[in-house]
């Protein structure tokens, strides 16, 4: 069964993001960028810090500093590319 129309556009605009420049992670606004409305850049903040962004982390550098996220390119492609498989 082929993919709808949207879902293929939105595969692309994510390897697009991915492929985009040599940097080993991705921004949150980045990837909200390619994924699509209906996503936020601080739900995806919130979630890395939280710990239940599952291609995502986040820290502080002190208790009261501003919340830091690292999203991995290759963990995000992976995590990717593993729901793919399953679905």
């Amino acid at each position: 069964m082929k993919a709808p129309d949207i879902v293929i556009q939105q595969e692309q605009r994510l390897y697009d993001a991915l492929s985009e420049d040599d940097r080993s992670v991705i921004s949150p606004s980045k990837l909200v960028e390619a994924l699509g409305p209906g996503l936020s850049e601080q739900a995806i903040r919130n979630a890395a810090f939280e710990g239940i962004l599952p291609f995502g982390f986040g820290h502080r550098s002190d208790l009261k500093g501003s919340k830091h996220v690292a999203i991995p390119k290759a963990a995000v492609w992976r995590w990717f590319q593993g729901n793919i498989m399953k679905g």
